[in-house]
């Protein structure tokens, strides 16, 4: 058990000095009548007056008082775990990686325009499981389904071309993952959107379409591009532009819209086929769609902690005073009107009102806020709540969350950390897993692996962590700086031979992105501008990065089927 307000039991210490005063009143009231009737008339008219019972009365208000003060501070026991009711639909986000999205026909790129466009996407639903699958001439799911809305989010904002290991655009590999990260679910309630520029270089893609109609997937697509079209570029390290994709025969690559295919995708399985446009509106549309599917109910586990008790000691306290008001003085019962044990009732509830606006409901009215994006409002009504609850560790991960969602990193950090030092270990796991998505989205991948590999440490079956994990050990390798040796011509090669993360028969290693440079990147203690030699701190840090992926994808690596297996045998003629 434990107190809300424990400060109000200092009150308690008046019950006593509450006693002494009534005693000593009942003496004087004795002495100021012996005092002015004669000694012979005393006994005649004090006959009725029961000094035993005023003692009663006094001891039976001194007990109200104690009550009524142990109501005031509030006890709270008892944890309990409920499950609420969350309707929604299953959506999986595909998103076209391959070297043609680099054209800029649509500024900046095509690629940046599908995940501005796959981020406005999640903003716009609520209540829905998400998923991220990434293709090219392969496909990859990234995220599986979830309610976290911010790690689909984070691996949106990771998708580039060499995400996927083939090059190339096959749209049946796509529909083939999107029926994969539905799973054997029913065929109701699914729902997938394709963001790409339509180009299929396989081709033979009828099949696979078929069966995720069967499947009662309703796939909305969303044309990333111009009929028009444009070149592909290639960049140095810095960014600049030193080429122009090339076929075998020496030709400038134009790549185009292919509008055809997507609409064909869309009007087979029910959806909607929209070019993407710099409003946005075709996103807008797609959401409206999904919100008019039928839904269903999505359980979500939310933790309950200390129950308010403090009517209990309340009923006592106004059980007491009715009694108090009951017992008469004299030996003769007196009757206590109605009235007067009305308002006396009336008096102690509207005592009592303060008390009911207790934490529990403050942080009622902060979920709802915070669900409804008024973030301010929330955090100001869980801050209220910790002050009503100051050691209440459900709080701090609340007002984390707010923050998290303010961009406000460090300081989310900071109460994540709070909740699961105070926390049990489902809380404590909980608080885990969103410090590490705070440091991830503020680019501190080391503390982000640190706080996954804890997270996975209380529940190892946790997919998502292991999936952020998996991130924030690859951006943390392209985070070191070179060990030096190797010419800048050679690490050029080495960069477009590096296997990438989602190949589950390569090693972790992650290409570099395009637009950094070796030579100005930072590691995570460096300097600016600096290459050093690597502490043993960081070949340590960076050893058991390699043995924490090693051992994660030695236990969940995903099957590969023999077409999958003679893709990766035969390199295909169209890279992009």
């Amino acid at each position: 058990m434990r107190f809300a307000d424990p400060l109000v039991l200092w009150a308690l210490l008046g019950a006593p000095l509450l006693a002494v005063v009534m005693i000593l009143s009942i003496r004087r009231r004795r002495r100021a009548l012996e005092s002015l009737i004669a000694p012979a008339l005393q006994e005649r008219m004090v006959a009725a007056v029961s000094t035993d019972r005023r003692l009663v009365k006094a001891g039976v208000a001194c007990a109200a008082a104690a009550f009524l003060t142990l109501a005031l501070a509030r006890p709270q026991w008892g944890v309990s775990l409920e499950s609420v009711a969350r309707r929604g639909v299953d959506v999986v986000i595909a998103v076209d990686v391959s070297a043609s999205m680099l054209a800029e026909d649509l500024a900046p790129s095509r690629v940046a325009k599908a995940r501005s466009e796959a981020s406005s996407l999640i903003d716009r639903l609520e209540g829905d499981r998400i998923g991220v699958v990434a293709f090219s001439g392969s496909a990859a799911i990234l995220c599986p389904l979830t309610l976290d809305h911010a790690a689909a989010r984070i691996f949106v904002d990771a998708l580039e071309p060499g995400v996927v290991s083939r090059a190339g655009t096959s749209l049946g590999t796509a529909l083939e993952e999107i029926a994969a990260a539905f799973g054997g679910r029913e065929k109701r309630f699914r729902t997938a959107v394709i963001l790409g520029d339509g180009e299929d270089l396989e081709g033979d893609w009828d099949g696979a379409l078929a069966q995720a109609a069967e499947g009662g997937v309703v796939i909305h697509t969303v044309g990333v591009g111009t009929a028009a079209g444009g070149p592909i570029p290639l960049r140095d390290e810095q960014g600049r532009v030193t080429g122009y994709k090339e076929d075998r025969e020496g030709r400038i690559v134009t790549t185009r819209l292919e509008e055809a295919a997507l609409a064909r995708i869309a009007e087979r399985t029910g959806g909607l086929y929209l070019p993407a446009s710099p409003g946005e509106g075709e996103i807008e549309r797609i959401a409206e769609k999904i919100g008019a599917m039928d839904k269903r109910d999505i359980q979500q586990r939310l933790l309950t902690r200390f129950e308010e008790r403090f009517q209990v000691p309340l009923a006592l306290a106004i059980f007491l005073i009715v009694v108090e008001a009951l017992i008469p003085e004299r030996r003769r019962a007196a009757r206590i009107g109605a009235s007067k044990a009305a308002a006396a009732l009336l008096v102690l509830l509207l005592a009592a009102a303060p008390a009911a606006a207790s934490a529990a409901s403050l942080v009622e009215n902060g979920n709802r806020a915070f669900q409804e994006g008024r973030y301010d409002e929330a955090l100001r009504l869980y801050t209220e709540a910790q002050v009503e609850a100051p050691d209440a560790p459900e709080i701090h991960l609340n007002i984390g969350n707010v923050l998290f969602r303010k961009g406000e990193y460090a300081k989310a950090r900071e109460e994540y950390r709070r909740a699961w030092t105070a926390g049990e270990r489902s809380l404590a796991g909980a608080a885990r897993y969103n410090s590490g998505t705070s440091s991830l989205s503020a680019g501190e991948y080391r503390d982000a692996v640190t706080d996954y590999h804890e997270a996975l440490k209380m529940d190892p079956e946790d997919a998502d962590a292991r999936r952020n994990l998996e991130l924030a050990l690859m951006r943390l390798k392209e985070q070191q700086p070179p060990k030096g040796g190797p010419p800048k011509e050679n690490q050029q090669e080495g960069r477009q031979q590096s296997p990438s993360a989602s190949d589950p028969n390569q090693g972790p290693q992650q290409p570099e992105r395009k637009d950094e440079s070796a030579g100005s990147r930072e590691s995570p203690r460096g300097g600016e501008g600096e290459q050093r030699a690597p502490s043993a701190a960081d070949r340590k840090a960076r050893q058991e990065a390699e043995r924490i992926l090693d051992a994660l994808r030695s236990e969940d690596r995903p099957r590969i089927d023999p077409r999958e297996q003679r893709h990766r045998d035969r390199p295909p003629e169209k890279d992009w």
